[in-house]
C-alpha cells in the first residue's frame, strides 16, 4: 500500500498546485513539474521508489506519441501549406545551429551535449500552444493555422529524431561488441523485417479490425490502447524504442475515419499519465551548484524566448507575411517543447547526456512556457508595445500579395471559402459577378482561383492587409467566417472607411446579430434561421406541386457530388 499512498499524495499535491496554476493563467505542465519538485527530495520527499512512478511516466509518453501519430495523417500535410513547411524547416535549422553555438562556445558544453541541446532548443510545445490557442479562441486565425502547421512539421521531425536515437542506442542491437558494419547490417535487417510486419499489421489487421471494435465506444478505446502498446512493445523487441513504436501505431490508424474519435477518447487518459511524466521530471530535478548554472539557465531562456521569436518573425516575414501575422506566429513558438524534455530524458538514460543538463533544460522549459503563455494571452498589447521595433526588423517591406483588380472595381469581396462561401460563389458565377475570395487556407485560395475569381491568402483581422489591398473600399463585402470577433472587427473597420457600402456577415444567434447590427452591418445571416425559412417556403410550394421535391433533391445531389469530388 506504500505505493498507493505515495501516488495519492502526489495526485493531491498536483490537484492543489493545478488550481493555483490555472488561477494565474499558466499551462498545467508548469504545475505538474512544480508538483514533482514539491514531492521530491527538496521538499516533502514523498517518493520512496521512483520506479513505480516511472512506469506511469513511460505509459504517458507512449500514449502521447500514439495520439500525436493519430494526428499525423499524411493527407493533412496539404493543409499545412508552403509557408508552414518551409518556415518550420528554416526555423529548426537556424535555431539548432545557433543553439549549438550558444551551448558549445558560450556555455562551454562538450560537442555531443551541445548538439543535443541545440536541437532540443529548436522545438516548441504542441500541447501548450494548442491549449492556449483553443482557450483564447484563436484557432481560426491565420497565425494560428501557420503555427499549428509548423508544429505538425516539428512533430514529424521529432519522429525522425526518435528513429535516429534508436540507431545511436547500439546497446539495443544485441551485438554490442561486433564491428560497426555488423551493427548497422543487423539493425538494417531488423528494420526491414519490422517494416514488413508493420505494413502487414496496418493493412490487414489494424485497418480491418477497427470497424469491428467501433460498435462500442469502450471497445474502440481499448482497441486504440492495445494497438499503441502492442506496437510499442513490438518495436522495443526489435531494438527500437517504445516511443517510436507508439508513434507508428498512431500513424497506422491516422487515415481511419475513427482516428479523431480514438484521439478524443484517449485524451483524459493521456492527460493523467503525461502528468505523471512531468511530476517525475520535477521530482528528479537535481541541479548541482545552482548558483553556478543560473547564468546558463538565463541565457538558454533568453535564446528560447527572444532569439527564437526573432528567427520565426524574420522567416515568416521573408515568406511574405505582414508584421502582425509574423509576430503572432513567432510568439506562439517561444517555449521549449515537452518532446525536447522527453528526448533529452531518453538520451540521458542511454548514458549520452549528463542528468544535470536534463534538469537545467527542465527549468528552462518551465520558465519559457510561463513567459510564452502570458505573451500569448496578451498578444495584442505586446504587439502594440513592440510594433515600432518590429517594423525595423522587417526583411521585405513590399512583398505581399496584391490584387490585379482594385477592390472597389469588383462586385463583391467574400471572406471565407468553405461551405457557405462556396455555395455563394456558384450563384455569383451564374450572375457573371467579378468577385474576390479571401481565405486562410492555401487550398481554398487555389480552389477560388480555379473557379474563375480572384483569390488571395489573408486574415480578416489584419488591418494592414485590409488597408494595403484597399478591401475596405469595396462596394460589397460578404463574410462567412463563423467568428463573432472577426466579423465585428471587419464591420467596424469597414464602417470607419466606407459609410455607404454593404457588408453582410454570419452570426450564430440573435445575440450576436444584435451586436453586429449595432456595429453597422447591413445584413446578418443566421444560417439555421435562413435554412428553416427556406425549408418552410419549399414545403409550402410543394403542397400543390410535389414535383418540386424531385427538383430540389436533384439539385442537392448535384451539390453533394461536386463537394465530394473536390474533397
Amino acid at each position: 500500500m506504500q505505493g498507493f499512498q505515495e501516488l495519492t499524495l502526489i495526485i493531491l499535491i498536483a490537484s492543489v498546485v493545478s488550481v493555483f496554476i490555472h488561477y494565474i493563467r499558466q499551462p498545467l505542465i508548469v504545475g505538474y513539474v512544480i508538483s514533482g519538485v514539491l514531492a521530491g527530495h527538496y521538499f516533502f520527499n514523498i517518493i520512496s521508489n521512483p520506479g513505480d512512478l516511472e512506469l506511469f511516466s513511460k505509459m504517458g509518453i507512449v500514449i502521447l506519441l500514439f495520439t500525436i501519430g493519430l494526428n499525423l495523417n499524411p493527407g493533412t500535410l496539404k493543409e499545412v501549406g508552403r509557408d508552414s513547411s518551409v518556415g518550420a524547416l528554416l526555423q529548426v535549422f537556424v535555431s539548432s545551429i545557433f543553439g549549438f553555438v550558444l551551448s558549445h562556445f558560450i556555455l562551454h558544453f562538450n560537442v555531443l551535449t551541445s548538439v543535443f541541446v541545440g536541437v532540443a532548443l529548436a522545438f516548441s510545445s504542441t500541447i501548450v500552444v494548442m491549449k492556449i490557442l483553443s482557450d483564447q479562441g484563436h484557432t481560426d486565425k491565420l497565425f494560428s493555422k501557420i503555427s499549428v502547421g509548423i508544429l505538425l512539421i516539428q512533430d514529424i521531425l521529432s519522429a525522425i529524431l526518435l528513429v535516429v536515437l534508436a540507431m545511436v542506442n547500439e546497446s539495443n542491437y544485441g551485438v554490442v561488441n561486433a564491428p560497426r558494419s555488423a551493427l548497422l547490417a543487423t539493425f538494417a535487417v531488423k528494420i526491414i523485417i519490422l517494416l514488413i510486419i508493420y505494413f502487414i499489421l496496418r493493412k490487414f489487421v489494424l485497418q480491418k479490425s477497427i470497424y469491428f471494435f467501433s460498435a462500442s465506444q469502450e471497445a474502440l478505446l481499448l482497441f486504440g490502447l492495445s494497438a499503441g502498446f502492442t506496437m510499442a512493445y513490438l518495436f522495443y523487441k526489435f531494438g527500437l524504442s517504445l516511443e517510436i513504436g507508439a508513434l507508428f501505431a498512431g500513424v497506422a490508424l491516422s487515415s481511419s475515419t475513427f482516428a479523431k474519435e480514438i484521439s478524443s477518447r484517449m485524451k483524459p487518459i493521456q492527460d493523467f499519465f503525461i502528468a505523471m511524466f512531468f511530476v517525475l521530471l520535477g521530482a528528479n530535478l537535481i541541479v548541482d551548484n545552482l548558483s553556478g548554472v543560473v547564468s546558463q539557465i538565463f541565457l538558454l531562456v533568453l535564446f528560447v524566448v527572444v532569439f527564437k521569436l526573432v528567427v520565426v518573425f524574420l522567416v515568416m516575414n521573408f515568406l511574405g507575411h505582414r508584421t502582425r501575422t509574423s509576430f503572432y506566429t513567432a510568439v506562439s513558438l517561444t517555449q521549449l517543447s515537452e518532446f525536447s524534455l522527453i528526448a533529452l530524458t531518453l538520451i540521458s538514460a542511454m548514458g549520452l547526456l549528463d542528468k544535470n543538463i536534463v534538469s537545467i533544460m527542465t527549468v528552462v522549459a518551465m520558465i519559457s512556457i510561463a513567459i510564452s503563455a502570458y505573451m500569448m494571452i496578451y498578444l495584442d498589447e505586446v504587439y502594440v508595445f513592440l510594433r515600432k521595433i518590429l517594423k525595423k526588423l522587417e526583411i521585405r517591406k513590399n512583398n505581399f500579395s496584391t490584387l490585379k483588380t482594385e477592390a472597389k472595381d469588383l462586385d463583391l469581396v467574400i471572406f471565407g471559402f468553405h461551405r457557405i462561401g462556396k455555395e455563394l460563389v456558384y450563384v455569383f458565377k451564374r450572375l457573371n459577378y467579378k468577385f474576390l475570395i479571401i481565405d486562410l487556407n492555401p487550398e481554398s485560395v487555389k480552389d477560388g482561383i480555379e473557379m474563375g475569381g480572384e483569390a488571395i491568402y489573408g486574415d480578416a483581422e489584419d488591418f494592414g492587409f485590409l488597408e494595403e489591398n484597399h478591401i475596405l473600399e469595396s462596394n460589397t463585402i460578404i463574410s462567412t467566417i463563423p467568428s463573432l470577433k472577426s466579423n465585428l472587427f471587419l464591420v467596424e473597420s469597414y464602417r470607419k472607411k466606407n459609410k455607404e457600402g454593404r457588408i453582410v456577415v454570419v452570426a450564430h444567434d440573435f445575440g450576436q446579430a444584435k451586436i453586429l447590427y449595432a456595429a453597422g452591418a447591413t445584413y446578418v445571416l443566421i444560417p439555421y434561421l435562413f435554412g428553416a425559412r427556406e425549408a418552410a417556403e419549399m414545403l409550402l410550394k410543394t403542397r400543390h406541386n410535389p414535383e418540386i421535391f424531385e427538383q430540389e433533391r436533384e439539385l442537392q445531389f448535384r451539390s453533394m457530388q461536386e463537394i465530394s469530388e473536390e474533397e
